[in-house]
């Protein structure tokens, strides 16, 4: 009977053991970056991202504003990013390529065109050289967007990369008076949703 127990207890131990160091393991192979963009109607828009570590990050600046470009890259020439608005990213000629005239006009509105509607558009596919490339954008309000993106990505890691993309967390401050003034927002609905599911985070 004492014999019994000690290896219950000693499975009991050896199981413990095991948990917690797949649990370490899973919990350092991942690093969390954060960076924070702002804007005129979004003020404020954060984001939290959950990477695969080994990457080297670049902060680029474009254009007069100094508009933020963060570039995630890994040696084997995957690169995960994120972009605020009026950005060339990465994934420019592949979009061009492969997504659909309708998406293209959706994401690139002329300058007159004035968008009400808050919603995300995924574009994403193959290259030449059959690896995976994805854009995501999160159009807020108007003309403030963002995007989440990768490129070069093999297909055993599309998984990995497509998780990275699709539980990014984002956080965002409006700016009260600017859409106070915009007489249309009442007749928002899909604003009116965005901002609740913002609050529900």
């Amino acid at each position: 009977m004492k014999g019994e127990n000690d290896m219950k207890r000693t499975i009991f131990i050896v199981l413990t053991l095991l948990i917690v160091f797949l649990f370490i393991g899973c919990s350092t192979a991942y690093k969390t970056e954060k960076e924070m963009f702002y804007g005129s109607y979004v003020k404020r828009f954060r984001y939290k991202l959950k990477l695969p570590k080994g990457y080297e990050r670049n902060n680029l600046s474009v254009g007069k504003g100094g508009l933020g470009y963060y570039v995630y890259g890994y040696t084997d020439s995957v690169m995960v990013y994120v972009s605020g608005k009026d950005v060339i990213t990465v994934n420019n000629d592949n979009i061009r390529n492969h997504a659909s005239k309708r998406d293209i006009k959706r994401r690139s509105p002329g300058i007159n065109q004035f968008l009400m509607t808050c919603d995300t558009i995924t574009i994403e596919g193959k290259d030449s050289r059959n690896l995976y490339w994805k854009e995501v954008t999160y159009r807020l309000y108007n003309d403030d967007y963002y995007r989440f993106g990768y490129i070069n990505v093999k297909e055993t890691d599309l998984d990995k990369f497509n998780r990275v993309i699709d539980n990014v967390k984002i956080k965002c401050v409006f700016d009260e008076e600017w859409i106070a003034e915009d007489r249309q927002l009442s007749t928002d609905s899909a604003f009116q949703e965005l901002l609740k599911s913002l609050d529900d985070q």
